[in-house]
């Protein structure tokens, strides 16, 4: 399973979390909109619910930002996420000061570019997709921002 959140840290909103499943040799993106702080608590809950539901599988992030996401709303939500959070595995933590690619940065956008990953908007941006007039068109906005298939990607290199 690969994770992926999108908010706005700075108001503490978190509007979206993408989950890429591979199972038995299926892919399968599951997308989880919130529309607004008051949805907030009920969807993150379906996402916890979900990753629970394969608890043997490890649970795949980049960087520190999902973890830290998990961690503040369980202590807003008052959810007990312990043994899930011993799933998670960070993937930047194994290129982190190990793996030089050739690029200014470790963003999942440049690596996914090296790699061979392609975007159909180069500019795809959550946040500008937020505030571009595309909310309420999640499906929209997970094919451009689609960071999980590059998480894997990273992965199996």
């Amino acid at each position: 399973m690969y994770l992926d959140i999108e908010g706005i840290p700075d108001q503490n909103f978190y509007y979206l979390f993408g989950l890429l499943i591979v199972h038995q040799g299926e892919v399968q993106y599951e997308s989880y909109w919130v529309n607004s702080p008051s949805d907030e608590e009920r969807v993150w809950k379906s996402v916890v619910n979900r990753l629970t539901a394969f608890s043997q599988s490890p649970v795949y992030h980049y960087g520190s930002f999902e973890l830290s996401v998990f961690e503040k709303l369980a202590r807003r939500y008052q959810i007990d996420i312990n043994q899930l959070k011993k799933r998670f595995v960070n993937i930047n933590s194994f290129i982190f000061g190990k793996v030089y690619f050739p690029a200014y940065s470790n963003g999942l956008k440049e690596l996914g570019s090296i790699l061979g990953q392609k975007w159909t908007d180069e500019k795809a941006s959550a946040y500008k997709r937020l505030y571009g007039g595309m909310i309420g068109k999640p499906e929209q906005l997970l094919v451009k921002c689609n960071y999980s298939y590059t998480m894997r990607r990273i992965a199996r290199h």
